[in-house]
């Protein structure tokens, strides 16, 4: 039977201001176990997030933004695959972005910006791109549509978000279904925000140039420790409170001493295109 769910140098730290209108906090916070844990995801979803950029860009841009960039692994990718002049993450979090900063190759940089808010502290940019940071933020549509005011004309706006998980092991449906999708519902945020965007008008003076779900199949013991370091950060955070009986299922398969089925991750891919700039673009 399958269970299947369908429905984130130099470093700048100009003051922010906190919206009331969404939550304010990252669900699984800045520690040093959260950026390992984010440096597992970003190894793992890199091949899709490689194949996804060379697939849209056509030309190298001049400014690039990575948006909820933690400690940079996906800014780096950005800048490399697309041969940006500049790459800035944005975060809010010092503890990420100091670490990002210790990798930053010549070109990219990190500023302390929250994302929900515009304008972005480097100007209009001609590709803005973010993964898995959507689920975690209230009203998707009206962010990205916000985001879309800071492109140049013909900018791109390049999203990555979970479709569906797709589960055939109780181990991975018991994470999913009684940590994960909870714990970001409670937020006000669902974790499969892929369907959300899908069904979203294309944002005043854009144009909707990819519209894609891919999917891939890591590893039962990578599914297994993504999810077993989630729910560790999770609870160190009082998220949730500990469960050691799922998470000594999670470190058996992990260790590779559970055999478990492969989870399948399916990817909604989108890309919006600035065709017409408004007089408030750049300042949102």
């Amino acid at each position: 039977m399958e269970l299947g769910l369908r429905e984130r140098g130099q470093v700048s730290h100009p003051p922010m201001v906190a919206s009331a209108r969404m939550g304010d906090r990252y669900t699984y916070g800045d520690t040093e176990l959260a950026a390992e844990r984010l440096g597992l995801v970003a190894r793992v979803f890199e091949p899709t997030t490689q194949t996804f950029l060379e697939r849209t860009m056509t030309a190298a841009p001049s400014l690039a933004y990575d948006l909820g960039c933690g400690p940079g692994s996906t800014t780096r990718l950005v800048h490399s695959v697309s041969g940006a002049g500049r790459t800035v993450g944005l975060d809010r979090s010092g503890p990420f972005l100091e670490r990002a900063a210790l990798h930053a190759p010549a070109g990219v940089s990190f500023r302390a910006h929250d994302v929900r808010e515009v304008p972005f502290p480097g100007g209009p940019a001609d590709l803005i791109y973010c993964r898995l940071l959507l689920a975690h933020l209230v009203d998707p549509p009206g962010v990205v549509e916000r985001w879309t005011t800071q492109l140049a004309l013909r900018g791109l706006v390049l999203l990555d978000e979970l479709e569906a998980i797709d589960v055939s092991d109780p181990v991975f449906a018991a994470y999913l279904d009684e940590v994960a999708t909870p714990v970001v519902e409670a937020q006000g945020a669902r974790l499969l925000a892929g369907p959300v965007l899908a069904a979203m008008p294309d944002p005043p003076g854009t144009e909707r140039v990819a519209d894609d779900v891919v999917s891939f199949s890591p590893s039962p013991a990578e599914s297994a420790l993504i999810f077993a370091m989630n729910l560790a950060v999770l609870a160190d955070r009082g998220e949730v409170s500990p469960q050691p009986a799922l998470a000594a299922d999670l470190a058996a398969i992990a260790e590779g001493a559970r055999d478990a089925e492969p989870v399948v991750w399916r990817v909604r891919q989108l890309a919006f295109r600035r065709t017409a700039v408004s007089d408030g673009a750049a300042s949102g």
